[in-house]
This record gives C-alpha cells, structure tokens and sequence, in this order.
C-alpha cells in the first residue's frame, strides 16, 4: 500500500493570503484536510484554524491535502514541501464523513502508523483532529487520533497550545494525559476503555480516573463579533472567483434531520460592522462576496448587506435562501449579481412531511417563491429533496413528484412574460440519520429501497421538458450512515474501505461485518456511542421532537434565548442522559 516516492507538484503560484513563517525554533504544525486542494480551500474552517494556529508566534502551520494522484505521489505542505513525518503536531480539520478512509491512506502513506497503539515512541507527531463531525461522533476514528478538540476552534486554539507547550518535554502519554484532564474539548480516546455487553458490542466507556465521564463540546460566545472569512483565494479553488463569508453559525429553524441545527445552537449571526469589514477585505481582492451558513437569510441585517453590496459595487452570491425570506432587496443583490441559478430547498413533497421534518413551509410559499425568482430575472432554479425520511409513504413521494410539476407550471407562466425559457433542476439525496438530532434515532433505509423510489421519480420527470433530475447514489449515503452513527469498532471498517478503495461491500465482506443492524430504528434506551460528547443539548427535548415527528407536528424555531426548551443556554447545559 505504500507509495511510490514521487515528488508531489509544486504548491499553487497563484494563491493570495498564503501564510510564510520560518519554521526554526518554533512548533511545526501540519494541518491536513483528507481530500483535494480544490475542496479543501472551499472549506472555511479549514481556512479558519490555518490563520488562528498561525496567529500564535511559536507555531508554523502548514497545509496538507491529498495530491492528485495519491496512490503514486507523497503528500507535502503546500508552504514548504515538508513531510507529515517531520511535523510536531499532524492535525486534521474533519467536515464529512465519506472523508474518513482517506485518513489511513494519508497516516500510511507518511510513514506514519494508522492505529493509535502502535505510535508508542516519541519518534510520531501528535495526531490530533477536530471539525463538525468530531463533535458529532468521533468514536469511528477514535482509534487512529492521539486526541480530538472538540468544539469550536476559536476557543479551543489558544488554551491548547498552551497546554501543548507546558507539556510537551514530558512523555506522548503523560503529555496527552495532562492536556485530557485539565482542558475542555480535548478527548483523549486512550483513557477511555470500551465496555461490552453480552453480544460483544460496545455499550459504553470506562474513562480512566480523573478523566471526565464526558466530553465537554466547547462553545464560542463570541462568535459574533468576529469574522470567518476567506484567508486564501485561489483560481484552483472549488469558489474559485468568490471571497467567502461566515453570516451566521447555526440555524433556528430546527428541521430535525440537521445536525448544524442543534449542534450549533443557539444560532450566532455576525454583526453588521464585522460582516462590513469582511466585505472590503473581499472587494480588495477584486472577488464575489459568498455569504456563507445554513440561514443566511435569517440574518436581520440582510437587506442592509444587499444595499452595501450595491453601493460598493459588489457582487453577492448565497450558500442558501429559505423560501419564506426572499426579499425585495435579496431579489435585487441576485439579479445584480448576474445570478442565473437560485435554489430553493423544499425537502419534502407533502405539507405532512415537511411538518414530519419542521421544515416550516407550505406549498404556496415555496411556489410563490418560484414565481418571484423568476419574474425578477433569474432564469434557473434547483429544488433539493430528500428521500427514505422518517414516515415516508408512497403518497410523499408522488407529492414530491407534484410540487415540482406545480412549480414548473409558474416557473412557465414567469418566464413566457419575460420571453425566455430556463431550467428546473431537481437534486434529490437519501436521508441520513446523524447524530444530536431528533432522528437520530431513525432508521437507515435499505440501498434496494431507495433505488426503488429514485428509479420512480427518474422516470416520471424524464419526458418533463426543462426538468433536470440528480440524484445521490444511495450507496454513499448509506456509508455515510454507518460512519456517523458507528462505535469504536467502525475503525475496522474505516482501514477496510481504505484498503478495497472504497467499495463497500467488500470491506463490509472483508472484516465480516454486516450493516443492517447499524442501519436500524435505534430505541430511547439504547447506547448512542456519541454520548460520550456531550453538546449541551437536553436529551429528552430531541426525545420529544422525534415522538413529535410521528404526529406530523411542527414545532416552532430557537427563540435564541434561555427558554428552558432544548436548554443550550442555561449555565449547567446538562449532559445527555
């Protein structure tokens, strides 16, 4: 499995922001994203902890990503061509699951040993990761990190370098020991032993003394008064003309399949000065302003945003627009902006489903919504959906199939008045039950199901003129299931989907594991690996809104305040149950 020793290619010429450093004397930190460049430098947070591990005068922070040919070329830092091998610290900034096999490749092919255990001399960097989906589960690659940081990297970045420095003479595992009990967010797997029940499945953790029971997820509270924003640009990026902006953190919607929705409560949005500030920052590169979060239509100072953009002569485009917030002022900054495709994410088909899910829209608001994108001069739209949610019937999904014949239907009516044709485009993605949701308790649909229903909603769109139909193959949305909702033993799964180059079912076949029990309905008294985080969030509040979903009743959004609802806000967040 070892590769080739051929050169990686010379870094980017044509990046702007790259951080230089000279790395003597000072703590050299790798920081690894497990996928291309062009992905890699789309993903803020990624960019995010670069600049904060680099604000620090006693580290160098360099960047890591898969080459363009892994199995033939090593992998180097862009800045300076090291190995992982010669860094202090290896650390990887983790945002998605189906990411996880490309982690034994990357630790393998450094010369690096992939299991924890086997790194037992000083002779290793500290492996360490972080990212949202360490918060959300980190069980399935706990057996290849020396330790997670859990939470939020402003917060985090500091204390642990710190820590890092006062321990660092010491021994790896007295110094991960130290940094584990006396630091929140920092999970040290080693000292947390697994407990089984009489079937060999893990039912539990048993944390070594002094460490806690649970893993405090850390939380920025000041979130709003500082910027996330783009710290490179590069032509090779996946928003190669676009200079990226955090508006908000969270959402308060509560759709209860979003694990952004309640991992992040409550919900931040920038402040107007903040975003301004950013604003410029992305003028002076002579780029697109990309607002970026899950509710950036949610931002109160929306309009005022648009109106800055059009005074300054900006271009602005958005992650996302909920149907029911498209404004006079947002209708403008689009057409402005020369947007010529707007999405609208509707989920589900059926007003029943959506409730299901708290979406938090009826048809006419979706169809309105269609009708105004398209009468101010945007020719295309994209509608995403989900299948395999929870209490879907047949009838949903022929709802789905009817909302967006409804919605061609004034889709033609706009644009035969403005004397041009464009597209619908349809997306939709099997449902994945992820964890610290209200589903997380939901089943996994099978692959032949799935199938069934995307074969159904292929066919009855492919004689539609201008509907365009995509679909995610369900294969990867059910090893996405197992990665977010597996315990420690998934790691076996991780290094076999690694090594059978991500073919499921071998790797599945190869370590003798079958996925129909991890892919079941999972009861209030189980064990949910992921409990070993603790998020905040009162777990019979995600109890109530799953039993909620089976009565199709909605719930309203996060008031952002102390309600005594989910009870994030309170000062002793309890921990899960």
């Amino acid at each position: 499995m070892a590769r080739k020793n051929a050169p990686a290619p010379p870094p980017p010429v044509t990046e702007t922001g790259t951080i230089r450093k000279d790395s003597r004397g000072r703590v050299r930190v790798g920081l690894v994203f497990p996928n291309t460049y062009a992905v890699a430098m789309a993903n803020l947070g990624f960019q995010a902890v670069y600049a904060l591990f680099n604000q620090r005068d006693e580290v160098v922070c360099e960047r890591f990503v898969l080459p363009p040919n892994p199995e033939k070329e090593t992998i180097r830092s862009i800045e300076s061509g090291w190995s992982p091998e010669e860094c202090d610290i290896l650390a990887f900034s983790l945002s998605f699951e189906n990411d996880y096999p490309n982690i034994p490749d990357i630790l393998h092919g450094s010369g690096i040993p992939v299991l924890r255990e086997k790194r037992n001399t000083e002779n290793f960097p500290l492996i360490i990761a972080g990212g949202v989906v360490t918060f959300l589960n980190p069980e399935p690659l706990a057996d290849f990190f020396d330790l997670f940081l859990i939470g939020e990297a402003e917060v985090l970045t500091h204390p642990f370098f710190d820590l890092f420095a006062r321990y660092r003479h010491l021994s790896r595992t007295d110094c991960i020991r130290h940094m584990a009990k006396e630091m929140d967010g920092v999970y040290a797997p080693a000292f947390y032993a697994p407990l089984r029940d009489k079937t060999g499945r893990i039912s539990g953790y048993k944390a070594e003394e002094g460490m806690p029971k649970t893993i405090k997820r850390v939380f920025d509270p000041h979130a709003a008064d500082h910027a996330t924003c783009s710290v490179i640009t590069s032509p090779d990026s996946a928003f190669a003309d676009t200079f990226l902006i955090e508006v908000s953190r969270g959402c308060p919607h509560g759709c209860r399949f979003c694990s952004a929705g309640f991992v992040y409560r409550p919900p931040r949005f920038r402040r107007m000065d903040v975003l301004e500030k950013a604003m410029a920052s992305g003028k002076a590169r002579n780029m697109k302003i990309g607002l970026m979060g899950t509710a950036v239509s949610d931002l109160k100072d929306i309009d005022r945003i648009c109106a800055t953009a059009r005074t300054g002569e900006l271009v602005l485009s958005f992650s996302s627009l909920r149907a029911d917030a498209i404004t006079p002022a947002l209708l403008d900054a689009l057409v402005a902006g020369g947007v010529k495709t707007a999405t609208i994410a509707p989920e589900a088909g059926s007003s029943r489903m959506r409730r299901v899910i708290n979406k938090g829209l009826d048809a006419h608001t979706i169809l309105h919504a269609a009708e105004r994108l398209v009468t101010a001069g945007i020719p295309n739209i994209r509608l995403y959906f989900m299948i395999g949610l929870p209490e879907e019937t047949q009838e949903d999904i022929t709802a789905l199939h009817n909302l967006v014949l409804a919605i061609k239907a004034r889709f033609l009516d706009a644009s035969r008045k403005k004397g041009y044709m464009g597209t619908i485009t349809v997306g939709v993605s099997p449902f994945v039950p992820k964890p610290f949701t209200p589903f997380q308790w939901s089943a996994m649909q099978t692959e032949a199901h799935l199938k069934k229903i995307l074969k159904y909603l292929r066919k009855s769109f492919a004689p539609v003129p201008n509907i365009r139909f995509h679909d995610e193959n369900p294969r990867n949305s059910i090893l996405q299931a197992l990665l977010a909702r597996g315990d420690r033993d998934i790691s076996r799964l991780v290094i076999a989907l690694w090594q059978e180059k991500g073919h499921l079912a071998r790797a599945c076949r190869s370590i003798g594991l079958d996925p129909t029990d991890l892919l079941g309905e999972r009861s209030f008294t189980d064990y949910l690996p992921w409990e070993i985080i603790d998020n905040g969030i009162y777990r019979p509040f995600l109890e109530n809104e799953l039993l909620k979903s089976r009565n199709a009743l909605a719930s309203p959004p996060c008031p952002m305040k102390d309600c005594g609802i989910c009870r994030i806000c309170r000062k002793e967040n309890p921990c899960p149950a």
